[in-house]
């Protein structure tokens, strides 16, 4: 049996990102199955969409544009799942993953057409549906804070081809930094990989139990802020804070 190929978009501009090793981890548990290429447009030359329509009306499928976005574009085209991975800052898809999302223009027809809804649609150049799948981590408490981020995924699935399997949605990312917290939630990422390969898709349930947050909320946000602060006294706070937090957990 073949191993699924897969494309993994880390778009976060921090080395050793919370958002990337998530990801990692979450690799982890396909274990052998897969055949990854994963891809950092933070460190390629892709430049915005111009608008042009070139990939439209010229030259049918190819951007006009010579850099580094079409690596990934013959990776999108091609792979059996797509996983986007992205930090969250201003409520939405962080820049590198917005403009990479802006070049996908060229797997898409120019026509509209009609969905089975009668909704508006642009349809796929492949007609092979791909699978989709969204990580994302937030610094702030509450999972309400991925809407936006959420709905933009979902929409993208509707509109791309792409078959949507879950989210991995990590409020309270500090607490990723602070030993022992997280432990029990690593190994769901983990079963989350594990999982996907099985059965195609994440449960309800497990996505729920992944966007859990692993401590209370006052106390995260004590020892996040006085994380924020310099000087080794806090540093030192901060550590006796977590120690606690993890003893008591």
């Amino acid at each position: 049996m073949s191993r699924l190929k897969v494309v993994a978009i880390s778009s976060s501009p921090r080395s050793k990102s919370i958002t990337d090793k998530v990801l990692d981890t979450f690799l982890e548990g396909m274990e052998d199955k897969v055949e990854v290429t994963k891809f950092y447009p933070q460190k390629m030359k892709i430049r915005p969409c111009l608008g042009c329509w070139d990939c439209w009306l010229k030259t049918p499928g190819k951007c006009s544009q010579k850099d580094d976005m079409h690596q990934i574009l013959e990776r999108i085209d091609k792979d059996d799942v797509i996983i986007f991975a992205s930090p969250l800052y201003i409520f939405g898809l962080n820049a590198q993953m917005k403009t990479v999302l802006d070049r996908i223009i060229p797997i898409l027809e120019c026509d509209i057409a009609l969905d089975e809804h009668g909704h508006c649609i642009h349809k796929r150049r492949n007609s092979e549906s791909q699978k989709a799948l969204l990580i994302s981590t937030c610094g702030f408490f509450e999972s309400d804070n991925f809407d936006l981020i959420k709905a933009h995924f979902d929409t993208l699935c509707k509109h791309a081809g792409m078959e949507n399997t879950g989210h991995i949605l990590i409020p309270a990312s500090g607490s990723t930094l602070m030993p022992k917290m997280f432990d029990e939630q690593w190994k769901l990422i983990k079963q989350a990989g594990t999982e996907f390969i099985e059965k195609g898709k994440l449960s309800t349930e497990l996505m729920s139990n992944l966007s859990k947050p692993v401590m209370d909320k006052d106390k995260y946000i004590e020892i996040v802020n006085m994380s924020f602060k310099k000087g080794l006294v806090n540093k030192a706070k901060m550590m006796f804070e977590v120690i606690k937090e993890s003893m008591h957990s």
